[in-house]
């Protein structure tokens, strides 16, 4: 035998026991270090949700009222059945509500709130380190960088539907990627099952899922056919649900066919970060842009390293599944109008999913090589970046619920199961957020009733419907210095609540008679004289109402005010 037929495990150096043991430590230690650093970072990105009463996103009191008035749709202290009727079509912007309706079984409304929230929230980073993991394990430290998008401005705007489908889209390709070559019944079904929450979540991002499946298999086969049944048995539950969600929706009543825009370039490219970093606070904007430059500098080392002529580079990064799809986003990015039929702010959604794919193109560039001593130094900048956007974040979203306390001080001069007329004269802005947009729903929230400005008046995406449209019928709009509106204001509804001031809108208001029971320096609330009320069991405004259902927080804050 010579030595080039001995075995391999004969020709290689003894190994030290204390090596070894050496290196399975620093393995640990790292492992450990890992699981510390995420849930620290965790931690970090919940102090805004936690911090106050409410988590004060702009849309979020829209989507919690339908979500309590399904729960207690027949229940006799509320009058919910008057005004609505439930829509039992599996439609998307479902599966936030229904999370939230679970847990409020056990806990109270803005504290179950809160609680998937935080689901919500620490999904997309774990998601993201799941697909790293799929596509390049070594690298899937660059994760840490998704921790700047959990404080994001779909997040604080009240897209929750949509925030949550994001972790599941990430989740449902990790587990498809990572399988993809090996799939049996089982992974297929659970890979269905995944599809059909990220439908349930946000329909855009069902597609985004499906197409990103199709899009790889594509590149790796080379065949229309296999690529097109790879995405049917992945997605099949959700094209179904997607097919009666299109016939529910040729009874829409948000549809606008006219309210279609593109902006121009340059907004385009700048809206690109400032509508999804932004949200509160500009300094915790910056931060986070600023640390996202690192893959920026990575990006550009690993093509530096890569070699070969630009010409050969581009080809490279066409070819690859990853980065030719990265690509396609966002060109489809800029494609996309930013209005389409008025559903607002449409190209904005590619946002977190383009970030996405940047980390995932590159952490598999072939020939990037980066130290020890640069890891480093990128994570400890990321770490402190995600701690600097939440000290940034959190003073504000304090501010946002004093705001919102002051807003929600009448609940307790609001009569049980009345109507309301909500007037804005004033809308204050805390960076791109505007908390007291939808707060009126939380008068509702308290004590039933209804108002001609809750979500279901865009019905298809609602799981609560008006039970009339147009909806104006039942509930008309204020125009000052219309006689005839104001006499139909006067005999639909209850109260009216007023955010700014404007002595001639009070005036009008007196003299179709309404008087004021509640005001301070951002509100006030007028009462109907005529005593309508829309329910069979008013209560007495002239006592405070302090049973709430919104929580045990909002309760006692409210009645002690």
């Amino acid at each position: 035998m010579t030595i080039c037929e001995l075995p391999a495990n004969l020709l290689e150096a003894p190994r030290s026991p204390s090596a070894h043991v050496a290196r399975t430590a620093l393995q640990s230690s790292r492992s450990w270090g890992d699981v510390l650093l995420f849930v620290l970072l965790s931690a970090c990105c919940v102090i805004p949700i936690w911090i106050g009463e409410f988590f004060p996103s702009q849309n979020g009191p829209w989507f919690l009222l339908p979500t309590q008035m399904f729960l207690r749709y027949g229940d006799p202290t509320y009058n919910y059945a008057d005004f609505y009727v439930r829509n039992w079509h599996p439609i998307p912007h479902l599966l936030h509500d229904a999370l939230v309706g679970v847990a409020s079984l056990a806990l109270p409304l803005l504290t179950a709130e809160k609680v998937v929230l935080t689901f919500n929230a620490l999904l997309l980073p774990a998601a993201i380190f799941a697909w790293l993991t799929a596509v390049a394990p070594s690298r899937r430290w660059l994760g840490y960088l998704s921790f700047l998008m959990v404080l994001n401005y779909p997040f604080f705007r009240g897209y929750h539907d949509f925030t949550l489908s994001l972790g599941l889209y990430y989740l449902a390709l990790a587990y498809w990627y990572g399988r993809r070559h090996h799939m049996t019944c089982g992974q297929w079904a659970v890979l269905a099952v995944l599809s059909v929450l990220v439908f349930l979540s946000h329909l855009l991002t069902f597609a985004l899922l499906a197409g990103s499946i199709g899009w790889i298999r594509l590149f790796e086969t080379r065949s229309w056919t296999k690529a097109s049944a790879t995405v049917a048995l992945a997605t099949w539950p959700g094209w179904l649900l997607a097919a009666d969600y299109v016939w529910l929706n040729s009874r829409a009543s948000w549809i606008n066919r006219e309210d279609t825009e593109w902006l121009p370039l340059h907004w385009t490219a700048e809206f690109f970060f400032r509508q999804f970093f932004h949200t509160v606070s500009t300094p915790a904007y910056y931060v986070a842009v600023a640390a996202w430059a690192w893959i920026v500098v990575f990006a550009c080392l690993g093509w530096k390293q890569s070699g070969g002529s630009m010409t050969e580079g581009l080809k490279r990064l066409l070819r690859h599944p990853l980065t030719s799809l990265l690509v396609f986003f966002i060109c489809l990015y800029f494609v996309m109008p930013y209005k389409i039929l008025g559903w607002h702010k449409a190209n904005i959604r590619l946002v977190a999913v383009i970030l996405g794919m940047l980390l995932a193109s590159v952490a598999t560039m072939p020939r990037l090589d980066i130290s020890q001593g640069m890891q480093r130094l990128f994570l400890g900048t990321v770490a402190a970046a995600t701690a600097v956007q939440t000290a940034c974040v959190t003073p504000e979203v304090v501010r946002m619920n004093a705001a919102l306390m002051q807003y929600v001080s009448g609940v307790k001069h609001f009569a049980r199961k009345a109507t309301l007329l909500p007037i804005h004269l004033e809308n204050p802005a805390f960076g791109g957020i505007r908390p007291l947009t939808r707060a009126y729903e939380y008068y509702h929230l308290a004590h039933g009733g209804a108002n001609g400005h809750s979500l279901p008046s865009m019905n298809t995406l609602s799981i609560m419907w008006y039970r009339e449209y147009p909806i104006t019928r039942r509930f008309p709009i204020y125009e000052p210095g219309n006689p005839e509106v104001l006499a139909a204001i006067r005999a639909a509804y209850d109260y009216v609540l007023v955010l700014g001031s404007d002595d001639r809108v009070f005036d009008e208001l007196a003299a179709a008679g309404f008087e004021v029971v509640h005001r301070n320096e951002r509100i006030q609330l007028f009462r109907n004289r005529d005593q309508r009320q829309s329910g069979s069991q008013a209560t007495n405004v002239s006592q405070p109402v302090k049973e709430t259902v919104v929580g045990r927080r909002l309760t006692s804050q409210v009645a002690s005010d």
